[in-house]
């Protein structure tokens, strides 16, 4: 932990609003793109690749976020058994929400093809790039007078 992060009694703070801004703005932005590239041709189509958009970005997001810190290159990968188990049980009910007859009527999606699920999941890497991003710069003097 930087020097400079102090220890807030605050549960939030303005570092946490800068890193809620941080993640939240991107992953919005993402959605929304996707949503408009799909939603004059195909609203389901639309509606599934937003959703799966939102999961992955959610998945990605999840591995990033083991340490403030760290970088995800220099952890164990296979360290936290209980977040791998979650991110393979959400993946499996994403699995079945786009592809199990009964989930797509309920929830209102379509099967989503190779390209389209490829499109996901860099959107996903996209999110870790920006997160990594963040690592690297919280040891600058911008990031500091943002959050103190």
């Amino acid at each position: 932990m930087p020097k400079w992060h102090k220890q807030s009694k605050m549960i939030i703070n303005r570092a946490i609003i800068a890193r809620i801004l941080y993640f939240s703005l991107p992953m919005a932005g993402m959605c929304v793109w996707v949503f408009s590239n799909y939603y004059q041709y195909d609203l389901a189509l639309a509606r599934t690749m937003t959703l799966t958009t939102l999961v992955s970005l959610q998945w990605f997001s999840a591995l990033a976020c083991r340490s403030l810190y760290t970088s995800i290159v220099s952890m164990n990968f296979l360290s936290n058994r209980w977040l791998l188990a979650a991110l393979v049980m959400v993946a499996g009910l994403q699995l079945l929400i786009v592809y199990v007859h009964w989930f797509q009527n309920l929830f209102k999606t379509v099967a989503l093809n190779g390209s389209q699920w490829l499109m996901v999941i860099g959107a996903g890497l996209v999110m870790l790039v920006i997160e990594e991003m963040r690592k690297k710069l919280v040891h600058t003097k911008v990031w500091q007078r943002i959050c103190r």
